[in-house]
């Protein structure tokens, strides 16, 4: 059973990323989430981020690379995904928050993993499609769970949408 802080350290962390998300480009274009995917019988954190999106059976993942630094690579590879298109500043700024927000989305992932074993760090990259979001999920993987925090490039989707090409699978 997991504990209480590691839940309300990855809902705190989830609503920050939003909060980021809608300050990169158009309020909708980009979006960030983290939450928790069970590891069932030992099975790997690709398994657990699709059965985490069980609705969505052709999810699969075009790039898997083993962070080998682990919390440290981590740390440096998710800041080109927190200030996206920014319009509020330079690019020196940018790099400023990307930096700043990389150090405190590190912080709440070690409050959300202290006394928990850590396995391993992996990025993800899912499969787009021409009509689907593309997305890169960043795996810290546990004994039991997997933290996944989720970037997505939803300008594609929302396209779809708005010209009424999207198909919804059944």
């Amino acid at each position: 059973m997991r504990g209480l802080n590691i839940e309300k350290s990855v809902s705190r962390l989830d609503g920050f990323l939003s909060g980021i998300a809608s300050y990169s480009g158009n309020i909708r274009d980009y979006s960030a989430y983290a939450f928790i995917a069970p590891l069932k019988n030992e099975r790997s954190c690709e398994s657990a981020i699709k059965d985490h999106f069980s609705w969505l059976p052709d999810l699969d993942f075009s790039d898997i690379q083993v962070l080998q630094h682990g919390l440290r690579d981590l740390e440096v590879e998710i800041r080109p995904f927190l200030v996206r298109d920014f319009r509020y500043g330079n690019a020196e700024e940018a790099n400023k928050l990307q930096n700043y927000f990389s150090f405190r989305i590190m912080d709440d992932i070690y409050a959300a993993i202290n006394g928990y074993k850590l396995n391993q760090v992996i990025k993800l990259v899912a499969t787009p499609t021409p009509q689907s979001s593309d997305s890169v999920f960043f795996c810290i993987c546990l004994e039991t769970d997997v933290i996944a925090i989720q970037f997505n490039n939803d300008i594609n989707f929302i396209k779809a949408l708005r010209i009424g090409t999207l198909i919804l699978q059944a």
